[in-house]
């Protein structure tokens, strides 16, 4: 029977998570200007991201006193802020970055931000920061998937472009070995967008022209309906699926849209083959999901010996994903970082002491990573790589 170890490699199906991932990813959004809307103290953790990023002009500070807020001054002040920054950098929006004061004052900032919009006649966002109740883990859109919305909320709808032309939507940066691109390329499809290629505002907002959104990481499923409702561009998730089945249904999708031939069947075919073989060499693994609860579904329907998922910070799940994994898997847990490290939904231990090796998957590196088809045959190699040789360990038993 093998030692217990943990399996330090992770597949990167996702962007990082970390404590900066707010304001970092706000900042790229071209033409774009962030307000610190907060008290002084807020700016603790994050102290030298916050400089950094008003070094380079794309974010200011307001920060307010006790005066300010027990007379109620700070709405003012913000009014004020808002309207200097849109006269002296001519930005093609604003996004205020409010604190817990906004909880704590039962600050409207939504209605703030649509008369500041008037007066100022620039778009006018809120991003609410606030850790004491902006965040529900049993929201399927909480936490990353607002901020996702929020980065793609200042592109209007336009005329479909001449020739077709798609969006890949997501913080996932693509591994250009993926099906997507050659399918694509295949069918003479050239145009192809994402908020990291936009160096521009006029770029960003061509995004509103596109024929289809791809969506390329589990975290951002959420963006998908919401920009389909506010730019009436359909969609389809390729990113954080991984069984055969619904990905052919996304790529007959993607064909019926774009009006190309999107043929996966020897992609599936190659991935249903790979899949009945590991699962004969991964009977003694135990395996650790992070940050992915579609990967974990898969893995646990395929039976395979899924021990947990842990969540991201400001990450959720659905109540029906939630309820499937309490109904089809009793011992898997739901590790949270709101419940704490110990918290879990859903059932006992699992295999944390069965005996079996342990192997960890995650999104905690920001890489080109892959998706489709191909995501989920780099899921079944790492695990055939496992099984086979299994991680060479350190003293401590655990893998470098």
């Amino acid at each position: 029977m093998r030692n217990r170890f943990d399996y330090e490699k992770t597949i990167n199906l996702s962007a990082p998570r970390s404590r900066d991932e707010v304001f970092g990813k706000l900042s790229k959004i071209p033409g774009i200007q962030l307000i610190y809307v907060s008290a002084l103290a807020c700016t603790r953790h994050r102290g030298n991201e916050l400089v950094n990023l008003q070094r380079q002009g794309v974010l200011s500070f307001l920060l307010f006193d006790e005066i300010d807020m027990i007379t109620g001054d700070y709405i003012n002040k913000t009014k004020q802020a808002a309207a200097q920054i849109a006269a002296e950098r001519s930005p093609t929006g604003i996004i205020l970055m409010t604190g817990c004061q906004s909880a704590l004052l039962s600050t409207d900032y939504k209605l703030l931000s649509k008369e500041i919009e008037q007066e100022i006649a620039i778009p006018i966002r809120v991003h609410d920061g606030c850790r004491l109740c902006s965040f529900d883990e049993d929201e399927a859109d909480a936490g990353t998937g607002k901020l996702g919305q929020l980065m793609y909320d200042f592109i209007c709808p336009g005329e479909p472009s001449a020739e077709p032309s798609v969006n890949f939507i997501g913080s996932a940066e693509l591994d250009e070995d993926n099906e997507i691109f050659s399918i694509l390329n295949g069918a003479g499809i050239s145009q192809i967008n994402s908020l990291a290629s936009c160096k521009t505002a006029e770029a960003y907002h061509a995004m509103g022209a596109a024929h289809l959104n791809i969506i390329t990481s589990a975290q951002d499923a959420a963006i998908g309906p919401y920009l389909e409702e506010k730019l009436e561009i359909p969609w389809v998730c390729i990113g954080g699926v991984y069984d055969s089945d619904s990905l052919r249904q996304s790529y007959k999708k993607l064909g019926e849209i774009l009006g190309i031939n999107a043929d996966v069947s020897e992609q599936a075919n190659r991935l249903d083959g790979k899949l009945t073989e590991i699962k004969n060499m991964a009977s003694d693994l135990t395996i650790s999901v992070e940050g992915d609860a579609g990967l974990a579904k898969w893995l646990i329907k395929e039976r395979f010996a899924v021990e947990s998922l842990s969540l991201g910070r400001m990450q959720g799940i659905s109540k029906e994903q939630r309820e499937w994994f309490e109904k089809n898997a009793p011992d898997f847990r739901i590790i949270s970082p709101v419940r704490g490290s110990g918290g879990r939904r859903g059932g006992g231990s699992g295999g944390r002491d069965s005996g079996r090796g342990q192997m960890r998957y995650g999104s905690d590196r920001q890489d080109s990573v892959k998706i489709g088809f191909a995501g989920s045959m780099a899921v079944l190699d790492r695990i055939e790589e496992s099984a086979v040789s299994g991680p060479l360990s350190d003293k401590e038993g655990r893998m470098r």
